[in-house]
């Protein structure tokens, strides 16, 4: 099966990003290559080292940004397999601007959690359901599938997801205390 057939338009932008990146030496087509990347991504986001770190932010810009999934996400809402990648181009984003975007969260406050908010409040449960079960599908198959829990099997609704990613944007906005980068420059 093709990367097209199984996750749509959006799957094969990903894998042909990916792939013109040149992150991985065999990138395999089919189910199989989310799953890398998702391994990839976990293994490197828990180290440290100036390799592990170099790969994790090349991994992130070859990516869809979270600007243009904002603007596919509308033609996109009701189609299952685009959600499932992109879902978990979501959750990539996500913990990278949590480990990255430091210190006021600016990219994470005033774009990311909008667009979760957003992403999973047109969300169906019969929709989530199928990206839920596809991920638990690809994580079945790791070796590191609890790592791979952690990061994009979180909740089982949409709305205990548009819970948090509320929660998040007041908890952000009272971190931040509204300041941005601008305040710290004369």
């Amino acid at each position: 099966n093709s990367v097209f057939s199984i996750y749509g338009i959006f799957g094969l932008v990903v894998y042909s990003s990916i792939r013109r990146a040149k992150l991985f030496e065999d990138l395999p087509e089919g189910r199989e290559f989310l799953l890398r990347v998702m391994e990839s991504f976990t293994n490197n986001l828990s180290k440290n080292s100036r390799k592990a770190q170099t790969e994790l932010i090349s991994l992130v810009q070859a990516l869809p940004t979270v600007s243009q999934i904002e603007r596919l996400l509308v033609m996109w809402k009701n189609k299952k397999k685009e959600l499932f990648a992109m879902k978990l181009t979501l959750d990539v984003h996500e913990q990278f601007l949590l480990r990255h975007d430091l210190p006021l969260f600016e990219i994470y406050r005033k774009e990311h959690l909008p667009l979760m908010v957003r992403f999973y409040s047109i969300l169906s449960d019969e929709n989530l359901t199928f990206v839920l079960n596809e991920t638990k599908k690809a994580v079945s198959h790791s070796r590191n599938s609890k790592s791979l829990k952690a990061v994009f099997l979180k909740y089982t609704s949409p709305s205990d997801y548009l819970k948090h990613y509320l929660c998040q944007e007041k908890n952000m906005f009272n971190l931040a205390g509204g300041v941005t980068h601008a305040h710290f420059i004369a």
